[in-house]
């Protein structure tokens, strides 16, 4: 079983498109049973009385125009556990990646990376929240997860 944690900021965009994409991608080559796929946020700012927002609108409409389907996923907080419960942790952005060792205690590197880095580039996912180009977001996670996959399920 190989463990994995998209990471962003709130847990209600980038890191839960990533989440549902890449559940997507390894359905549809049959390997669903060998992943367990999660995401979570290092910020606690869309988890309000203990409980996380939902997937932000535009982010579940953009999902949804590539036919796949978020639930009812709700944010949730990176923990200091978390590194040690999944294979891979990865990072939307630079910023994440700082957050995520001061969460973790542990440096970024191994397990910990950039979604991006797979495909040979340390770029950031930029975040639609902010700029509002969720197709963008959607290509750019889309590219990363697939990089992703062909590195660990050749």
């Amino acid at each position: 079983m190989i463990r994995v944690m998209f990471v962003c900021l709130g847990n209600i965009c980038r890191s839960p498109m990533a989440e549902f994409i890449f559940k997507d991608m390894v359905k549809k080559i049959g390997k669903e049973k060998e992943f367990q796929i999660a995401s979570s946020a290092t910020s606690g700012e869309e988890i309000i009385n203990g409980v996380g927002n939902p997937v932000y609108l535009p982010a579940k409409k953009e999902l949804q125009k590539h036919g796949i389907d978020c639930g009812e996923k709700r944010a949730v907080r990176l923990s200091a556990e978390d590194y040690d419960r999944y294979d891979y942790l990865l990072g939307m952005d630079s910023m994440n990646m700082k957050d995520m060792e001061k969460i973790t205690g542990h440096k970024c590197g191994g397990k910990m990376v950039k979604l991006l880095s797979f495909t040979g580039k340390n770029d950031d996912i930029a975040d639609p929240w902010f700029y509002g180009n969720f197709d963008k977001t959607y290509s750019d996670i889309e590219r990363g997860c697939r990089a992703f996959l062909e590195c660990v399920a050749p």
